[in-house]
């Protein structure tokens, strides 16, 4: 009777410490083709500092940071897509830099797990005119008034919902407008900008 208590205390210890070390999927969920919401606050952490990136609840990114034939991932479930929906959100926030936001992304994949191979093409991919026109149409969008955060009430209400395949950017956002869902814009974290900064500097010296 000890041994079994013992064996089932064990398995239960490995599978308790296997949760806590690997890395959990990020919350999001699909509302509309290539158009996805953070249904839960996304956390990152940068290496081993004590700088955190966080994206909130109610956050819409359609992922237009990174060229859609350098997606990466297999589904919207994969923890691998974190680092997109990370850089998506700073390139949208614009407190970093574009040099710092992509520093980001190339950390958060390779803390993800994307191979070498993938994470240098992605990374190469948004350096190019494509990733500097994301940067700029994000700055004049924000300049024109688009929010792209939802209320979080608004947020369950659309995780309720059916995915209409059709819906895109724009359409989701005309009706967020329409029915209140429209979050006030969304406070900058006091150290978002130290933590791109750190990042920065950890991907320089790397020597990459």
């Amino acid at each position: 009777m000890n041994r079994n208590r013992t064996l089932i205390f064990l398995v239960a210890l490995t599978a308790l410490l296997v949760a806590c070390v690997s890395p959990s999927p990020p919350s999001v969920a699909r509302l509309g083709d290539g158009i996805f919401i953070v249904s839960h606050p996304l956390v990152y952490r940068i290496q081993q500092t004590n700088e955190v990136i966080e994206v909130p609840k109610g956050f819409i990114t359609d992922l237009a940071s990174i060229p859609r034939p350098l997606w990466w991932w297999e589904s919207p479930i994969d923890r691998s897509m974190a680092a997109a929906i990370i850089h998506d959100y700073l390139y949208w926030d614009q407190t970093c830099s574009k040099d710092e936001a992509d520093a980001v992304l190339y950390l958060a994949m390779q803390e993800s797990g994307v191979s070498t191979t993938t994470r240098k093409m992605v990374y190469l991919g948004v350096r190019t005119s494509i990733g500097d026109k994301a940067f700029a149409d994000n700055k004049a969008a924000k300049a024109k008034g688009e929010n792209r955060f939802l209320t979080s009430a608004y947020t369950d209400i659309l995780l309720g919902r059916p995915v209409e395949p059709e819906d895109d950017l724009k359409s989701i956002l005309a009706r967020a407008k329409r029915e209140d869902g429209l979050a006030a814009v969304a406070q900058v974290p006091p150290r978002l900008k130290s933590a791109c900064r750190t990042a920065l500097s950890l991907f320089k010296n790397e020597g990459r």
